[in-house]
């Protein structure tokens, strides 16, 4: 896709050169620039044309380094040349000022829009980008909702956080009915500034104390966002060993594990049955592949940014808030944050 992607472009530029040196975009006096708006109007269809319909050339978009991507901007300072333009009376000050002032500024911004994405990965993922994201990738999801192996149950996942106003009674456990719940005062509960109880192996990180029995829910499994510590909160169930703080919240439709099962198109009783029998984590991913979802690369791309912003600008941001207050601290943004700054993974960046 690479390859075949760089030749488009190359064509493109090619084609585009040839029609400008031969005058097509030019138009008569007087007459409105038409040419010169498909010119620019056709490749941008086309790219949403084929964004939309074609999912390797989506997968292939998705996959792109948002760093590389944003550096690249920086060349936009030539829009500088755009003043040159005007003073020598080839182009009209009410293009050429906007034209200029705005690939400047853009090319101003981009380096230092770089740096916060190196060090902050989550800075990526700014409400607006997040709900654009989600945007595209629960519309595609939807619309491939009876394509193939597995697409219904994503589909499905989709639709229903991607529906908010749908009629839901009370024991409603679909992915958008969660939302409200997923971390709400009587759901969820974080047991800042005391050690978790009936946790065993915490290991002193500063004035924190890290839980080692369970990872972070960012640490990926099968590129999985949750896999693997849904699997060690179901093991720390079986043994008896579950902190007291985590039992309100195990099994839950409505929490991070009961997603994941659906996502998964599973139930939570079938995965816990599972990890029962024994195994390490890479076969029991390969059981929930092959009697639930195997996701592809798009569908892995709709779970993650969705579970990791949970509590970003949504319904579980109440939770979120209050967590904030309760420690102090501004760097929690998300029911990911509230986890990890509460066993000790989060580092506070408050001075």
């Amino acid at each position: 896709m690479r390859t075949f992607a760089a030749t488009v472009l190359a064509l493109w530029l090619a084609l585009v050169f040839w029609l400008s040196v031969g005058g097509i975009f030019v138009s008569p006096p007087g007459a409105p620039p038409i040419r010169l708006l498909l010119g620019v109007l056709i490749p941008i269809g086309v790219f949403l044309v084929a964004f939309w319909m074609w999912r390797s050339f989506h997968d292939f978009v998705l996959a792109a380094d948002v760093r590389l991507l944003t550096g690249t901007q920086a060349w936009r300072f030539a829009g500088f040349g755009f003043l040159g333009f005007y003073a020598e009376g080839l182009l009209p000050g009410y293009f050429a000022w906007p034209a200029a002032l705005g690939d400047m500024a853009i090319a101003l911004t981009a380096p230092w829009l770089v740096i916060a994405l190196i060090r902050q990965s989550r800075f990526a993922g700014s409400p607006c980008l997040h709900r654009l994201e989600h945007f595209w990738d629960f519309r595609f999801c939807r619309r491939r909702r009876h394509g193939s192996s597995g697409s219904a149950s994503v589909s499905k996942f989709c639709r229903d956080a991607d529906s908010p106003n749908a009629n839901r009674g009370p024991n409603d456990t679909s992915a958008a009915g969660a939302h409200p719940d997923i971390c709400g005062s009587n759901v969820h509960h974080f047991s800042f500034g005391r050690p978790l109880s009936g946790a065993t192996a915490q290991v002193k990180g500063g004035n924190k104390m890290i839980n080692r029995r369970m990872r972070s829910p960012r640490e990926k499994v099968g590129g999985l966002y949750h896999f693997g510590r849904m699997l060690d909160k179901i093991r720390l169930h079986l043994r008896g060993e579950l902190p007291d703080d985590y039992k309100p919240n195990f099994g839950l439709a409505r929490g991070l594990d009961g997603l994941l099962a659906q996502f998964l198109n599973l139930k939570q009783s079938q995965i816990v049955a599972r990890v029962s029998e024994g195994g390490p984590d890479a076969e029991i991913l390969e059981w929930c592949f092959t009697n639930g979802l195997r996701p592809n690369e798009t569908q892995i791309q709709v779970w993650n940014p969705l579970a990791e912003k949970i509590g970003w600008g949504d319904r579980a941001a109440a939770t979120v808030e209050r967590v904030r207050k309760q420690t102090g601290r501004a760097d929690i943004i998300t029911i990911f944050d509230c986890i990890d700054a509460n066993e000790g993974r989060l580092v506070s960046t408050n001075s």
